[in-house]
């Protein structure tokens, strides 16, 4: 079955998605792309990964931590809150326009990479120059004239996404098709961001039992957003489609989360998020099983949903497709499909646990103690509450990477053909350098906003003077 399954995946040509290529045309996209095998790597960081393995991908987590360390912990950032260009200078020449750069260079990426063009990110060198100015022209004049100010950080950001959407229309883009691409992933980035911002900033005044219910309320808002967002992306190609959908949406919740855990009230609340987590990933291995497939997602498709419609009426029974399409993305009767589906969520849910763990444990000291300390939160809370927060985290990265080796090796056994299916279909797309900058970019985009907005908050709102900084 393995073998037909493979090949049928190789006579499709080049459907399955981005990380396939072998040349371009002068138009940036590739005729002919063929499926390289799952040995193959691509470019310096596909052979780095070639030669070391999936511990490889710690290599890379050093690229968020350096951008962080460098620009918001190292480079002194003045006084935000003058209302003189000397005490700005830094901050509106240096530290704001940097961060807003690298983040509009990974939208104009996402764009590129969702419309399979081979070097995204080498046609996206001119979005950061062009948000770098803008930023620089709009934020300078505003930060000198009224300091750092309510909503300033979402000020910037707006510029910066505004940026990016002129430079893709400057860059020949037809503008059905960026505009498409912002209502389809921008929009629903920015509307969950801001959903887990409030969730951190919530979590400061909440009690241990209101912790508890917001955690539960991200992760359930999380699960949501994850499938509506893979649904969003069908006109996009597999590969690109579902690492966004399965990465980026879960990794912003996971380090807003992780950002909030010396906010905790009380140690129980620590056990709250971890039977929340791990509530969520036996879940995805529940999805798996025949009960639910055959039994209970029909009959809540089918009943629940009507009932929402007002339709009381007696569904037809449900009709199962056992065909291999492997460009299937799991949202109708595809039994296949679905399943794949799932096993995505899952990695990508633990690939997710894990970075924003690592981050955590190495980023809160720069933050605490670095040169631009007074300006993060972190630098105001307590000695115990801190403590407790890098022992949780620390704790909880050695349960992910359990998990990760038993659930893999469950998966591995329990479902022997979709893991063949897996292999064959997304193999080779860890040693393509491509994913591999995406999966770099996703970390250092969610790692820089999330910092950035926190900071914003709880440093800069009228509401929370710099004297109410600590947690």
């Amino acid at each position: 079955v393995s073998a037909s399954r493979n090949g049928s995946a190789r006579s499709a040509g080049g459907g399955m998605g981005m990380f396939r290529w072998h040349e371009e045309t002068d138009e940036g996209h590739c005729p002919g792309r063929q499926e390289p095998t799952q040995e193959e790597a691509h470019g310096l960081a596909g052979r780095i990964l070639h030669r070391t393995g999936p511990a490889g991908y710690l290599v890379f987590l050093l690229v968020p931590l350096a951008y962080v360390g460098i620009f918001l912990a190292t480079i002194p950032l003045g006084d935000p809150e003058a209302k003189n260009f000397r005490s700005q200078a830094v901050f509106v020449l240096v530290t704001n326009p940097v961060i807003m750069s690298a983040i509009s260079y990974l939208y104009a990426s996402t764009y590129y990479g969702f419309h399979e063009r081979v070097r995204p990110f080498h046609q996206s060198l001119g979005a950061p120059i062009t948000v770098y100015l803008a930023e620089v022209v709009v934020m300078t004049p505003i930060y000198v004239t009224l300091g750092a100010f309510e909503l300033a950080i979402f000020v910037s950001y707006v510029v910066a996404v505004i940026g990016t959407y002129f430079f893709l229309i400057l860059a020949g883009e037809p503008q059905p098709k960026v505009r498409s691409m912002f209502l389809r992933f921008q929009v629903p980035l920015i509307l969950f961001t801001a959903a887990a911002a409030s969730y951190t900033i919530a979590y400061r005044e909440a009690s241990p039992a209101g912790q508890g219910g917001l955690v539960i309320a991200l992760a359930f808002l999380t699960f949501i957003v994850r499938r509506v967002s893979l649904s969003l992306y069908d006109p996009y190609p597999l590969d690109i489609a579902t690492l966004v959908a399965g990465l980026w949406f879960q990794n912003i919740s996971d380090l807003f989360q992780t950002l909030a855990f010396p906010q905790v009230a009380s140690p129980k609340v620590f056990a709250a998020i971890w039977v929340a987590n791990s509530f969520g990933n036996i879940s995805l291995l529940g999805f798996l099983t025949k009960a639910w497939i055959f039994t209970l997602r029909p009959w809540l498709k089918s009943h629940v949903l009507g009932w929402f419609k007002c339709d009381f009426s007696t569904p037809e029974p449900p009709v199962f497709d056992f065909s291999y399409d492997f460009n299937d993305r799991g949202h109708g009767p595809n039994v296949g499909g679905y399943r794949r589906r799932q096993f995505r969520f899952f990695f990508w849910r633990l690939i997710s646990q894990a970075s924003a763990q690592i981050l955590y444990l190495c980023i809160s000291p720069m933050l605490r103690f670095g040169l631009n300390d007074e300006h993060f939160p972190l630098s105001g809370i307590g000695v115990e509450e801190y403590r407790n927060s890098m022992i949780y985290a620390a704790s909880y990265l050695i349960f992910v990477l359990l998990v990760g080796i038993m659930g893999y090796r469950y998966l591995k056994t329990r479902y022997p053909v979709t893991f063949e299916d897996m292999k064959s279909i997304h193999g080779h797309e860890f040693l393509h350098h491509t994913f591999v900058g995406f999966v770099v970019s996703i970390l250092t985009h969610n790692l820089i906003l999330a910092i950035a907005i926190l900071a914003s908050h709880y440093c800069t709102f009228s509401a929370f003077r710099r004297d109410q900084c600590a947690y």
